[in-house]
């Protein structure tokens, strides 16, 4: 999400702001996608540092669609150390539409990423405009990131250093999640 450029855009919008983000569907699962939001708001915050609270996840945990792996449904809730709060939901049936939306004090996006679309509001009339949200894949990427680490030894993907906190401040209260609802107990992260 860092590298996509309607992401980027995003990026001067809320830069270092308390935000509310919301992402609903369930496309995917909450362990498959969840990691690149964090990173996503921790990048636009600038805040580093969050908890999660897992009492709202559904305590029957399915199979993921990569085989030997595990996925969960219900809502997550992040916390980050600015102020700023994520909320996750992903239901266990149906195909509901992944619909993200970032909400500042001054300004609003709901973005449909199915429609390359996104809606948005800005303080003080709060008049909705949709605008274009064409949302670049990673195979579309590759060539500009390729070339960027080759040529000019850039990456604006997320640093190892930084992503690795990153992901146990999310894999750490899974584990404890799943090993508190499971009969199995987990000492590895059944995720992807």
């Amino acid at each position: 999400m860092r590298i996509s450029p309607f992401y980027q855009t995003l990026k001067k919008e809320f830069d270092k702001q308390k935000i509310t983000y919301i992402l609903h569907g369930n496309q995917s699962g909450l362990a498959t996608d969840l990691i690149h939001h964090l990173d996503y708001m921790a990048y636009l915050t600038g805040s580093k540092e969050f908890s999660l609270d897992t009492r709202l996840l559904d305590k029957k945990i399915r199979e993921s669609k990569r085989k030997g792996y595990m996925e969960i449904t219900g809502t997550l809730i992040a916390e980050f150390k600015n102020g700023s709060l994520g909320l996750f939901r992903c239901d266990d049936k149906g195909l509901t539409p992944k619909i993200t939306e970032i909400l500042s004090q001054n300004k609003r996006y709901i973005i449909k990423e199915n429609e390359s679309k996104a809606l948005v509001s800005e303080y003080p009339e709060w008049q909705w405009l949709e605008i274009e949200a064409s949302i670049t894949y990673q195979s579309q990427l590759t060539t500009t990131l390729a070339e960027n680490l080759l040529t000019a030894e850039k990456c604006g993907l997320t640093t190892y250093e930084e992503s690795a906190p990153y992901h146990l401040q999310l894999l750490e209260p899974l584990l404890k999640f799943l090993n508190r609802i499971s009969v199995k107990k987990y000492d590895k992260y059944p995720f992807t």
